[in-house]
């Protein structure tokens, strides 16, 4: 139940365990808060994410557990309306369950 569009690129530490965006400074979520989220029973959750890439944390989405154990973008205000692999990438805050 790993979360393959954890967005690993460039920005990534040495480590992999801070994103920093270049553009504003703002650290994105890390691979253990991803990899706590990936063990949780949780089947959805909310995230804050930058949907402009301007940088910003701009808007929260709800994303959801597939049958395949993957968690899809549910995001309201997408063009497409298929649901796609979260990008973690762009992932500021998570909130789940009894993370509220």
């Amino acid at each position: 139940m790993k979360a393959p569009s954890l967005g690993v690129g460039s920005h990534w530490s040495g480590t992999l365990n801070t994103l920093k965006n270049p553009a504003s400074g703002e650290v994105h979520v890390t691979r253990s808060q991803v990899d706590i989220l990936n063990r949780s029973k949780a089947n959805n959750a909310i995230v804050f994410t930058d949907t402009t890439g301007d940088g910003n944390a701009n808007h929260w989405q709800n994303i959801a557990r597939g049958k395949d154990g993957q968690w899809h973008d549910l995001n309201n205000n997408r063009k497409d309306r298929t649901p796609k692999p979260m990008d973690f990438s762009k992932v500021y805050q998570i909130k789940y369950n009894d993370n509220w």
